[in-house]
């Protein structure tokens, strides 16, 4: 039901893969994208922590719309953390990668990692 729901609200004329932390890392590192701009959404800091294992460069990412779960701790009005998460988002911050918090784009970015502090 989710990959429908994606498909279905997939602009016209916008590639759509659906793919796992493996797959989307052996096709990034492949090459395959090269000269795109590519936008990942994942479900959770722990895939990015897997293609950042997996040697994925994730030079910037944009924390958003993660959903209030039991034991979460609620961080920007439409982002709670769990203490998974946070430990994610610090191993992704020692690797280098620039974390922030931004809804829209008339908005300005904040830093993540202040954030979860």
């Amino acid at each position: 039901m989710l990959k429908t729901g994606l498909k279905t609200a997939c602009p016209h004329g916008i590639h759509l893969s659906i793919l796992t932390a493996h797959g989307a890392a052996r096709r990034i590192n492949s090459g395959k994208y090269v000269g795109q701009t590519v936008l990942l959404l994942v479900k959770n800091p722990g895939v990015l922590r897997q293609l950042v294992n997996f040697d994925v460069k994730l030079p910037e990412i944009n924390v958003g719309n993660m959903s209030t779960k039991p034991h979460s701790c609620q961080v920007a009005k439409s982002v709670a953390v769990l203490d998974k998460d946070v430990e994610d988002f610090e191993y992704l911050d020692q690797k280098g990668c620039h974390i922030y918090h931004q809804m829209v784009p008339s908005e300005p970015k904040e830093d993540f990692m202040e954030m979860i502090k």
